[in-house]
């Protein structure tokens, strides 16, 4: 549907500049093929439209071509970002919790309660940017700071912000409900 415009654009044009051209500058044009001769109006008319296609597909190829050239300088940006490694583990207990970096989550290892994600750096300078740990239906976190059952939170957070990124620590406590 976005063609469309364009080419009804250039048709209208085409139909105008022929009516302005042979209505009241009585101009003549004539177009002959071995197959077919067209000519006065309907002459002008093809030329016209031919001239306005041609112009405007070369257009579309330097404007496809600087997408193109944008695509490619973007891609070689990405591919120069500098990762970072967040880890650390779940402790003391490893029961079933998932620990989430607000684009990704994973279940850590079920031995030791590792978890490692890969970021790119630039994302980790928001102060925001935080990791969560959290249960499933049949398990209740209880927080370093909350040691008993009455205040049980659905998750624990941990912000990254001016953290040691390669060993954080987050303190929960699994118990069954």
């Amino acid at each position: 549907m976005e063609a469309f415009a364009p080419v009804a654009a250039m048709f209208v044009l085409s139909l105008v500049g022929a009516v302005i051209l042979f209505r009241f500058f009585k101009s003549t044009a004539l177009i002959r093929q071995k197959t077919y001769q067209a000519g006065g109006a309907l002459a002008g008319f093809v030329i016209i439209y031919g001239l306005l296609f041609t112009s405007f597909y070369r257009f579309e190829q330097l404007k496809n071509q600087e997408l193109s050239r944008a695509n490619d300088d973007l891609k070689k940006q990405v591919g120069k970002l500098e990762l970072a490694v967040v880890s650390g583990v779940v402790e003391p207990d490893r029961g079933p919790v998932k620990v989430r970096l607000v684009f990704d989550a994973l279940e850590p290892d079920s031995t030791q309660g590792r978890f490692n994600f890969q970021v790119p750096r630039v994302l980790l300078d928001n102060a925001t940017m935080a990791l969560s740990a959290v249960t499933d239906d049949e398990h209740v976190i209880l927080d370093s700071n909350c040691p008993d059952e009455k205040c049980v939170l659905p998750e624990s957070f941990v912000y990254l912000f001016g953290q040691k990124l390669d060993n954080v620590k987050i303190p929960v406590k699994l118990k069954r409900k």
